[in-house]
């Protein structure tokens, strides 16, 4: 019972700081370095019943934030229960690859259309391509749409095997 009242208020902190975001990066864009607060971690828990716009922003900004840092352990976690039930996380890395190094990412837009969510993200990287040197100020500027939607509790990012950029 005491559980059940202390989840309730992590919740209720957890909701209030994804709607009036409580993070530590300035507006929608991450670089790297830049982390996010405890308050965003990827296993906040969300109980809303709608839909919501915010929400789906953040829970993106959050998995780049991840990718950025090269924790594909978190970044796993945004793929859907059900997909996790057919993808171990050993699979998972397995297609993400080392061959790109995430360097920001900016939210363009989003947008919600019942329980599909789309949102486009302008990401910069820098190939790793082995025995070829690579200025660090290199970048490649690229537009991707995210694919997700809505559970009836959280927004969750589509995965579409073979689509995107591999690292």
């Amino acid at each position: 019972m005491f559980g059940s009242r202390v989840m309730r208020v992590i919740v209720l902190i957890l909701f209030v700081c994804a709607s009036v975001g409580c993070d530590s990066a300035s507006g929608d864009k991450i670089t790297k370095g830049e982390s996010l607060k405890e308050s965003q971690a990827v296993s906040q828990v969300v109980t809303q019943k709608e839909p919501d716009l915010q929400l789906l922003k953040s829970r993106s900004k959050e998995r780049w934030s991840m990718m950025i840092k090269r924790d594909f352990d978190a970044v796993y976690a945004y793929l859907s229960p059900e997909r996790r039930k057919f993808l171990s996380v050993a699979g998972f890395k397995q297609t993400i690859g080392n061959s790109i190094e995430w360097q920001s990412v900016e939210i363009k837009s989003a947008s919600v259309d019942g329980k599909k969510g789309e949102v486009e993200v302008l990401i910069n990287y820098r190939p790793l391509i082995p025995g070829m040197p690579m200025d660090e100020g290199f970048s490649i500027p690229e537009t991707l749409t995210e694919k997700w939607y809505w559970d009836g509790s959280n927004w969750w990012y589509a995965e579409e095997a073979g689509k995107g950029l591999k690292s």
